[in-house]
């Protein structure tokens, strides 16, 4: 939902892609939430509506990583995959 919200909102137009971690307890995944189509102009204090979920979509989300629990070796390779992916869209 809240990517729904980001995407939607002129304010985060220069926004392309969110990364998306879930964690509960030591367990966590992730996924990347990608623009599919520029936002619209607008007021940039659009205040959020449930119902803007609801709405055609301006976003895909990849796949979630399978669910690991924090500090075992999968879940050790999947972060290096999350730090690798903030590199490249954040220090190139």
């Amino acid at each position: 939902m809240q990517a729904a919200y980001l995407f939607r909102s002129p304010r985060w137009k220069h926004q392309n892609a969110v990364l998306a971690i879930a964690a509960v307890g030591d367990w966590w995944t992730w996924t990347v939430v990608s623009r599919i189509r520029e936002a619209s102009d607008g007021d940039d204090d659009v205040e959020y509506e449930p119902s803007m979920v609801q709405q055609e979509r301006n976003f895909k989300a990849s796949p979630w990583s399978t669910c690991y629990r924090y500090g075992m070796e999968a879940s050790m390779r999947d972060e290096a995959k999350v730090v690798e992916w903030v590199k490249q869209r954040f220090f190139v």
